[in-house]
């Protein structure tokens, strides 16, 4: 009977700790994800053109990982970023003078 009520004290007190850590866990997820905004905020405040040139990198090294082969149009986002210079935006005619393949 006493073995049944320790075991049955640290199940309990298990669940209550368990609980406890996962409310921490979200209330430190939740402050980070606050700050985060204020980081980007305040970074697009100061330079859109770079923010925006650092975000779609930061675009490109999530998608192409591994061994990817991505065969796409580089005047679309976030992949512009590749091919024009930083703080310009490309021509309406920029693929104009392109050859389509067959």
């Amino acid at each position: 009977e006493a073995a049944a009520q320790i075991s049955s004290d640290a199940d309990r007190d298990s669940r209550v700790l368990l609980a406890q850590s996962q409310a921490q866990v979200a209330a430190i997820s939740a402050k980070s994800k606050l700050e985060a905004a204020r980081i980007y905020a305040k970074a697009y405040g100061a330079n859109r053109a770079l923010y925006t040139l650092l975000r779609s990198l930061d675009s490109l090294s999530s998608v192409v990982t591994g061994n990817v082969r991505l065969v796409l149009r580089t005047d679309a986002a976030p992949f512009q970023a590749l091919v024009q210079a930083p703080g310009t935006t490309p021509s309406p005619n920029a693929s104009a003078g392109r050859k389509k393949a067959p």
